[in-house]
């Protein structure tokens, strides 16, 4: 169930399709979402790391972020706090998705962060809802194209 963290967040309609990150360590977790929200009618890019993740937010400038909470070299948190500073990626709707029942920081509340919140091991309907509360105009969530 994704457990939304901020008021509505959905991202303007752009030409074409929506562009999608998915931002974890774990190439199961990456492989397994890209192939959903490819499903569901999505470009998909795809980072290992945090930084790498950073890197792609601001050149893609994608409509939707998934973010794995636990990651080498910089965590959720400090991806998260870099994209919502940034001017460019602030407005970017930014999905946590992490094994720990909540996602607990020591550097502050993910609350005033992070859009939505979904806990590992996740189901498809959990990222069918964080498409259809995010990204309303993409056509095929419920069952792909």
């Amino acid at each position: 169930m994704i457990i939304p963290l901020k008021e509505e967040t959905s991202v303007q309609p752009a030409k074409g399709p929506p562009r999608v990150l998915v931002v974890d360590d774990d190439i199961y977790c990456r492989e397994i979402l890209r192939m959903r929200l490819e499903m569901a009618g999505c470009e998909v890019s795809e980072a290992l790391d945090g930084a790498k993740g950073v890197d792609l937010a601001r050149r893609k400038n994608p409509s939707l972020i998934f973010l794995d909470w636990s990651m080498p070299l910089m965590d959720g948190w400090q991806v998260c706090r870099i994209l919502k500073e940034d001017p460019t990626t602030r407005h970017i709707p930014i999905v946590i998705v992490t094994g720990l029942s909540e996602p607990l920081s020591p550097y502050g509340d993910i609350k005033n962060l992070a859009d939505g919140f979904i806990q590992k091991p996740w189901e498809i309907s959990d990222i069918t809802a964080a498409l259809e509360r995010f990204l309303p105009s993409v056509k095929g969530v419920r069952y792909g194209r």
